[in-house]
């Protein structure tokens, strides 16, 4: 007396599919957020995100240099407790209060003193929103742009100088441009 099973064996090969794919995709998902974390932490530019009560949640090594202490240090704090001037910590935290509220990207220059140097900070804060579309974190990205404010000091320098030139000397001088229009007339 045999007996035939009517087991579907089908869905134990099925399940068996379904957890290699699993592991596949969590695998390849945690390989992504390494390499994303990685990015994140060695780029050339200071990021950093703050919760809706202005708490640092998370900054890179390059926010941890422009503030004197680890990203580790900073996680939990505000503004407030990294001793900044009071007038800079009302700008910003009125800037990330409006983005928070309102949403939208802010993009501005600030001048900072970073490692006993004046530097000119290009930067951009932009909302962060949960899955049902809340806001509940400002990311700020700032971006060094120093060089680029030095070289366009000496540029209106050098044009403030040809103007003085210009003035003064006993003769008449014009420039035109490709298109024959004066760009220039002392």
């Amino acid at each position: 007396a045999y007996e035939i099973s009517t087991r579907d064996w089908s869905s134990d090969v099925c399940s068996s599919d379904l957890i290699t794919a699993l592991r596949r995709a969590d695998s390849r998902f945690a390989a992504a957020d390494s390499l994303l974390s990685s990015i994140l932490k060695h780029a050339p530019i200071s990021i950093q995100a703050k919760d809706r009560d202005l708490r640092i949640v998370w900054a890179n090594e390059r926010f941890g240099v422009a503030a004197g202490r680890s990203p580790q240090e900073l996680t939990g704090k505000t503004l407030r407790d990294l001793a900044l001037p009071p007038e800079a910590i009302e700008r910003t935290e009125a800037v990330d209060r409006s983005i928070l509220n309102n949403g939208g990207t802010v993009e501005y220059t600030e001048r900072w003193i970073i490692d006993g140097q004046r530097r000119h900070i290009l930067t951009i804060k932009a909302p962060m929103s949960d899955p049902e579309g809340q806001r509940t974190h400002v990311v700020t990205f700032g971006v060094d742009v120093s060089a680029e404010r030095r070289l366009l000091d000496e540029i209106e320098s050098t044009r403030a100088l040809l103007q003085s030139v210009l003035d003064v000397v006993p003769v008449s001088i014009t420039l035109k441009g490709q298109d024959l229009r004066f760009r220039l007339v002392n």
